[in-house]
């Protein structure tokens, strides 16, 4: 006698249910689900973009250090994909001075393509002043976007420190066309010792002479200052007009005009 042993539905253990599979998928595929159909391969992440740098902008481009207070620079970065940006300071050849504190964030704003301008601004550790060593700056800025990767760009400026032309007079005596005047000025610059101004000797400094009626300086002539930083020389007048010193600056020391001199010969 054939004996059938049927079972009610929802009675069947689940063990019994499936039917084995007599081609197991390889290790590491996805099974399929009874009923539900072959499984889907799940698809992988997409990588992480890696951050880009197009620009690094420093405000101002020539930092002048004065008397009264140091000097705050400004880091613009226009990058993409980054979560962070930093950036460090230092002189070019920082064997002869450290770097600067760091920069922190002030704001972010979106561009197109992506792209963000992120603003740093320094920190009280971060400004320069007298002490720090003047020329060459160089910043490097690290962008870092997902998964931990990164962009590095770099970027410079020009520490100087401050200049002044004082005491620059052409001779007041009445002068005819063609006498030769007197002229004379000082030119001092920034002591980062003492943190006042002592004679700048040695430099040149450029007479120039604009006539009547015209709005461009001519230069007539170049003098050296001497140990005390003063210049003295003559000049012959043609016509009537405004005289003025200009010192044009070193890689060091900022470029200074003296106050101008009008001058009308009889």
């Amino acid at each position: 006698m054939l004996t059938v042993l049927v079972a009610a539905a929802g009675t069947m253990p689940a063990a019994s249910a499936a039917i084995a599979n007599p081609f197991p998928p390889p290790h590491g595929a996805p099974e399929a689900v009874p009923g539900m159909g072959p499984a889907l391969p799940v698809p992988a992440a997409p990588p992480a973009a890696v951050p880009e740098i197009r620009s690094i902008t420093a405000r101002p481009g020539v930092a002048v250090v004065t008397q009264r207070k140091p000097v705050k620079v400004v880091i613009d970065v226009l990058a993409r994909n980054a979560r962070k940006v930093t950036a460090e300071v230092e002189p070019e050849d920082e064997r002869r001075g450290g770097r600067v504190g760091r920069w922190a964030l002030a704001s972010v704003a979106r561009r197109g393509d992506g792209w963000e301008l992120w603003r740093l601004y320094p920190g009280k550790d971060s400004l320069l002043g007298k002490w720090h060593r003047p020329g060459r700056w160089v910043i490097t800025v690290t962008a870092t976007g997902r998964g931990g990767r990164k962009a590095v760009g770099r970027a410079d400026f020009h520490l100087k420190r401050n200049t002044r032309l004082t005491g620059f007079n052409v001779a007041a005596e009445p002068l005819r066309r063609g006498d030769r005047a007197r002229v004379y000025g000082r030119l001092t610059r920034l002591d980062p010792l003492t943190g006042g101004y002592t004679g700048y000797a040695g430099k040149p400094v450029v007479l120039g002479f604009r006539p009547e009626g015209s709005r461009v300086f001519q230069p007539v002539k170049t003098v050296r200052t001497g140990r005390d930083g003063w210049f003295r020389t003559g000049v012959r007048v043609e016509g009537a007009g405004v005289w003025r010193a200009m010192f044009e600056g070193t890689s060091r020391h900022h470029a200074q005009g003296s106050r101008l001199d009008r001058i009308t010969p009889r």
